[in-house]
């Protein structure tokens, strides 16, 4: 299932209509309140794939192409 929220998700999880990988963060408030689960995994490797997207007719701050040059590829070296 896709979803385009976390309150979506988070709502059809707590529905009872699967488990879903989310940010603790999103739902600290709900891990209190008993109302969703965090399971504990052992060795479980999950992979996301991110995309930079960029206009190359726009203007790009210095903070930006530090990000893309320094920021960036210690990303990519976590998954080598």
């Amino acid at each position: 299932m896709e979803l385009n929220s976390l309150e979506a998700i988070k709502n059809a999880v707590q529905s009872g209509l699967g488990a879903a990988f989310l940010p603790v963060v999103s739902i600290e408030r709900e891990l209190a309140s008993g109302t969703i689960h965090k399971p504990n995994m052992i060795d479980l490797g999950v992979k996301r794939e991110l995309k930079l997207i960029t206009n190359p007719s726009r203007y790009t701050s210095k903070a930006s192409e530090a990000f893309k040059k320094n920021i960036l590829p210690q990303f990519s070296k976590l998954n080598n």
